[in-house]
């Protein structure tokens, strides 16, 4: 499994996941995104089954070509993963409209979801997607201190790290704002990370 989690303003969000991958052994020596800007505009972040989750995230890419709304955006990765049967969970984060919206997918739920999205300035709210037998409760001190956020989520990979052998501290992310998209990594470079999908360039932070 993996860990990807994320926080969402009212009109911003950072999603960043670990870059392990796994077999039915255990970890394998290649490493792989787990957040998947598909636009500067909307960002998925999965863990499950890695090889169905890159064959939606295939699909999503090209529908997402001609779709631009967000909700038709979720409505189609929702019947990607449902078809594939996978024991996945995604994490859907996208700004439209200069607000941020989020959406989050799981097997056990077939596939509903709400969307929904953070009304008041200065507000937020964190969603992540954990790997079998990690306790929430662990997640909440990482915002203790909510001066750099990004690092918040950086930190919280490293925590679960800790507590999961199916996840690494090696950090990938996106940090979305009305202004543009934004890459960044922890303990890695984006070019180290074996597979990753470049459907766009974002600027690095």
């Amino acid at each position: 499994m993996s860990f990807v989690i994320s926080i969402i303003s009212k009109d911003s969000f950072i999603i960043a996941g670990d870059t392990q991958l796994n077999n039915e052994n255990g970890k394998i020596p290649e490493t792989g995104i787990k957040v998947f800007p598909i636009d500067t505009s909307f960002v998925v972040g999965m863990t499950g089954d890695y090889k169905g989750n890159i064959f939606s995230i295939e699909e999503l890419f090209r529908f997402s070509a001609k779709e631009k709304i967000f909700s038709k955006r979720v409505e189609r990765l929702s019947q990607l993963l449902g078809q594939a049967s996978t024991d996945s969970n995604a994490l859907a984060a996208g700004l439209e409209d200069g607000k941020a919206l989020f959406a989050t997918l799981g097997y056990q739920t077939g596939w509903k979801y709400q969307i929904q999205s953070v009304s008041k300035v200065g507000d937020s709210t964190v969603r992540f997607l954990l790997p079998p037998n990690v306790d929430e409760r662990i997640i909440y001190p990482c915002f203790n201190d909510i001066s750099d956020l990004k690092n918040c989520v950086i930190n919280c990979v490293r925590v679960v790290s800790r507590h999961s052998s199916s996840v690494n501290d090696k950090v990938f992310g996106v940090q979305a704002t009305t202004s543009g998209l934004y890459l960044f990594t922890d303990n890695t470079n984006y070019d180290q990370i074996t597979v990753r999908i470049d459907a766009i360039s974002p600027r690095k932070q």
